[in-house]
């Protein structure tokens, strides 16, 4: 015989209780309240019913009896008797007036339940329209000893809720009188809870408790607590079980609410959960839950009456712009998105050739990648956002367009790689001087900005550069100076970079050698700059009138620019990002000063900051930044701000991720009047979209990015 199921809850005018059972007096000074459990436990140890009471001396038949003949004089308890049959199912608006300001919430219906609803068929449950269900952890007894009471189906409720696919939360009926009992009772639900997955809170139920027929206060109620220290209770247990990474909240009743507790203390922090057994509740304070009937049927759960709630679920569609945008690198294509408001997660759609939109992918990132298909398909992505049961999806993104081709399509191909970054220098050199060269530009494979800065030099000296290690010099690079019948080589810095022992060993094989080097890189950029005005004037032509300054910390904005300076006349600089220089940059700024027309910043604020206008104001009447979003679109912007000095119609291209394949393709590339665009160890959406619109007649790859682009 289970006594638990005899255990009814009250409902009084003055005193309500959503779990308070009629409790068994007792002579014996330990608690046996149960609260409306059927498991208690007794000196420590959790047992079934009949055991504990068994063990406190107490005849389970005559408990039964004693249950049957004094809880049914309750007033409440034969009303609730005479509402047994009354069934509330899917028509919920026949049941409850929501207050106006749930007009625009969702409303989604559930039960609250412990061991005494019995036997639940979850599945039925649903299929009424339920969606979720608070089920008990357990309790604390209302008398003196105030022992914690475990709920025996708690776990069989909670997994059997979620295979019918109801959300889930927890309650535990308190009856704490200090912190210490809270802790108790929190660590307690927590134990219970841990490994279980709960979609809507913990609560504390908190309310009074009556013993019957004595009417003797329960221990919550005859502690005489104020309503600030209920309220410290609440806050304690919620505050504490959100530290343990739950959501939490508390239930109680109307009354309470309004005149026991310190609710002030509580709204606009907790989740609230409010039962008032009306059609249509007066409360005026915060509560997103409402239990608004404890006397009903539910079909589906095995006790006569079952708690009823409405929870308010503010509707929150997914807002802000996606500002959807990909990239291609070799045959994958990334799409990226900005992160959207109210958002759990992304579907990303893709539109075919035939105008039909397929569900590609679902995602919480703001990225997904997919493989590069044949030619044109259109992208675009939903945002969702799951709300009370409930999803809301945004409107669609902007739609992105990628089409698969290669930036060589009807174009000549020329690839000009080696097995390392020496062999490419020298492959180069083979194709823009297969005939020889009277000099040679040698610079460092470990220092970006020699090299890319003596680009104009190199080109003024009709030489090739050609890269060598910073102690020794690689045998390819040697037999390209001998093919090359070279007379004259030009060191790219100082000996840090490139040994004295290099220098030396050309020199005794009977080179003429000249080291342009500086302190630092600033320095020799400026120093190459000096000697670059030299070479011209003996060439005829007339020193620099333009300028170009690009970060001397990092090498990316400055691959696309040394054959776009010669091609100009013009000479490279550097600049930290904050916009400084050395002493050596200042003296040539100077020496400048009055000749010059134009001095171009290479690079967004992220590279160089935005003082270089200010910084380099006082030298030349104009002062212009050209800078993309990355590396790979500022490369696009530099060649096509300088589209009349490149008039060839050929197209260089080389990976955007290092430097060295590019260090020796600015010479040829200002020979062919050809750009040099990045890429992203392939090709990018700026590459390809730039290559489409030129129509080069042929490409020239500097470089290991080859099979990527072929």
């Amino acid at each position: 015989m289970n006594i638990g199921k005899k255990i009814l809850g009250t409902v009084c005018a003055a005193v309500l209780s959503i779990q308070a059972a009629a409790a068994v007096t007792a002579a014996s000074e330990k608690d046996y309240s149960t609260g409306g459990a059927a498991v208690v436990s007794v000196d420590g140890e959790v047992q079934d019913t009949s055991a504990a009471l068994e063990k406190l001396g107490i005849d389970e038949d005559y408990a039964e009896k004693y249950l049957d003949e004094n809880v049914a004089q309750d007033p409440t308890y034969s009303k609730l008797i005479n509402e047994r049959g009354r069934v509330g199912l899917t028509d919920f608006n026949s049941l409850v007036t929501h207050q106006s300001r749930f007009n625009s919430f969702n409303k989604i219906y559930g039960i609250d339940v412990s061991v005494f609803n019995g036997d639940i068929d979850f599945n039925q449950v649903k299929k009424e329209g339920y969606s979720f269900v608070i089920v008990r952890a357990g309790a604390r007894g209302y008398g003196s000893a105030g022992t914690l009471i475990d709920d025996s189906r708690f776990a069989e409720h909670v997994d059997n809720a979620h295979k019918a696919g109801l959300m889930v939360g927890v309650y535990f009926y308190t009856q704490a009188v200090n912190k210490t009992e809270v802790k108790q009772e929190a660590d307690y639900t927590l134990k219970k809870i841990a490994g279980r997955k709960l979609e809507l809170p913990v609560y504390f139920d908190i309310e009074p408790a009556y013993d019957y027929p004595t009417g003797l206060p329960g221990r919550l109620v005859a502690a005489k607590l104020s309503k600030a220290q209920k309220a410290d209770l609440c806050d304690y247990f919620c505050t504490y079980i959100k530290s343990k990474g739950y959501d939490a909240g508390l239930t109680s009743f109307y009354s309470w609410f309004y005149t026991d507790i310190d609710m002030s203390r509580l709204e606009n922090k907790h989740d609230i959960w409010l039962a008032h057994y009306v059609s249509n509740t007066n409360y005026g304070g915060q509560f997103n839950m409402w239990q608004f009937a404890s006397t009903r049927k539910v079909p589906g759960v095995a006790s006569p009456s079952t708690d009823q709630d409405v929870r308010y679920v503010e509707v929150k569609k997914p807002t802000g712009d996606h500002n959807l945008r990909y990239e291609v690198i070799g045959n994958t294509v990334y799409l990226r998105w900005t992160a959207t408001n109210n958002t759990t997660g992304y579907y990303i759609y893709e539109v075919g050739s035939d105008g039909k939109a397929k569900l590609h992918g679902q995602t919480t990132a703001t990225r997904t990648s997919t493989a590069l298909k044949d030619g044109t398909t259109k992208y675009y992505v939903v945002s969702y956002n799951v709300s009370g049961g409930k999803i809301y999806y945004s409107a669609n993104s902007n739609i992105v367009s990628v089409t698969k081709y290669k930036v060589s399509d009807n174009a000549k191909k020329v690839v000009l790689a080696g097995l390392n970054e020496f062999t490419t220098a020298t492959a180069v050199s083979k194709q823009a001087y297969p005939n020889g060269a009277y000099s040679v530009v040698l610079a460092s494979n470990t220092s970006f900005a020699d090299a890319l800065a003596a680009v104009p030099l190199a080109d003024g000296l009709s030489a090739p550069i050609l890269l060598t290690g910073p102690q020794s010099l690689q045998q390819d690079t040697m037999n390209e100076i001998k093919r090359l019948k070279a007379h004259s080589i030009f060191i790219m810095g100082g000996t840090l970079v490139v040994s004295k022992d290099i220098e030396d060993s050309l020199k005794k094989q009977g080179y003429d050698v000249f080291r342009i080097g500086g302190e630092t890189r600033f320095a020799t950029a400026a120093l190459v700059a000096e000697n670059t005005d030299y070479v011209r004037k003996n060439n005829g032509k007339s020193e620099a009138k333009e300028l170009f300054f690009v970060s001397g910390e990092n090498f990316a904005d400055a691959l696309s620019l040394g054959n776009i300076a010669a091609r100009r006349n013009a000479n490279i600089l550097y600049m930290t990002k904050s916009a400084q220089y050395d002493g050596k940059t200042q003296q040539y700024l100077e020496k400048m000063k009055g000749k010059l027309t134009n001095i171009y910043i290479v690079g967004g604020p992220l590279a160089i900051s935005e003082d270089a206008e200010k910084v380099l104001a006082p030298y030349a009447p104009k002062i212009t930044r050209i800078g993309g979003v990355n590396r790979f679109e500022t490369s696009v912007k530099l060649n096509e701000a300088f589209a009349s000095d490149l008039t060839g119609d050929a197209l260089c291209t080389t990976t955007g991720l290092n430097f060295p394949d590019a260090l020796a393709g600015g010479v040829l590339a200002a020979s062919l009047k050809a750009p040099i665009v990045i890429a992203d160890n392939g090709y990018t959406s700026w590459l390809e979209n730039y290559s489409n619109k030129r129509k080069p007649k042929t490409v020239y790859v500097f470089g290991g990015i080859t099979k990527d682009i072929i």
